[in-house]
């Protein structure tokens, strides 16, 4: 780099809505245009330093692509807790998509008819959710640990759950309410080119060191895109990614 392009970088580091306008037109690599997106906002008192989105290839994704839920759930259970790792790094906030949550939606003409209340149905949920320990079994010497495991995990586990039984029968979940896998409410949508997109944006600990912090993240984000969901092709072609994290320069 040259020495007039060390001003630049210097000075922009207190016009920091400047460069953030105009980087997505300079034509440089992609790991000038971190650093230098960094510097300019890293001084502020969010330490917010890297922002990024999940780009999909349409071709290799099943059916085109995913939905919004799907990519934020690879956002918050994946990158994530990966980026959060790092050292320096005080939080990875998630930005767009929906957070996928399991919606029970009680029918009050069949509770009535069951003679059954929400709070019936509450406790069937917290009966069915638990996960209990049966002490130790001794064995060949070996001491194995007895857990019984209740975690619920799909729709169907939520609806065969027992809200009652007796001698008329039993009355499960499905036969007073609907369950269904629906998006939480939200408020703010992350926009990539006039589309919508899941991303987050990385937050660096008080008085860490800016280049740094971007230079960790970097090597961390090659390894998370090694991880990300892949489509297996023929053994001619091997496999192709289809999902991988992006640098973001808004």
């Amino acid at each position: 780099m040259s020495f007039t392009g060390l001003v630049v970088v210097c000075a922009v580091a207190f016009t920091a809505p400047l460069v953030l306008a105009l980087v997505p037109r300079l034509r440089l690599p992609a790991v000038v245009l971190e650093i230098l997106v960094g510097i300019a906002i890293g001084p502020n008192g969010l330490g917010w330093v890297y922002e990024y989105y999940l780009k999909v290839d349409p071709v290799a994704a099943p059916n085109g692509g995913y939905d919004l839920g799907e990519l934020r759930a690879i956002q918050d259970w994946n990158v994530r807790f990966e980026l959060n790792a790092i050292p320096g790094v005080a939080d990875v906030g998630s930005l767009g998509g929906f957070v996928r949550q399991y919606q029970v939606e009680a029918n009050p003409n069949r509770l009535r008819q069951l003679g059954l209340s929400l709070r019936d149905l509450m406790d069937a949920f917290e009966r069915g959710n638990l996960s209990v320990g049966g002490k130790t079994i001794d064995e060949g010497g070996r001491e194995f640990v007895v857990r019984g495991s209740g975690r619920l995990q799909t729709v169907n586990d939520i609806e065969n759950l027992v809200v009652r039984s007796g001698a008329s029968g039993t009355i499960r979940v499905r036969d007073a309410a609907r369950v269904q896998l629906g998006g939480d409410f939200r408020r703010g949508a992350l926009d990539v080119d006039g589309h919508e997109a899941v991303g987050g944006v990385v937050v660096m600990r008080s008085g860490g060191d800016c280049r740094t912090i971007l230079e960790r993240i970097r090597e961390r984000v090659a390894q998370v895109n090694a991880t990300l969901p892949r489509d297996v092709g023929d053994a001619g072609h091997g496999c192709m990614r289809k999902v991988r994290i992006s640098f973001l320069a808004r």
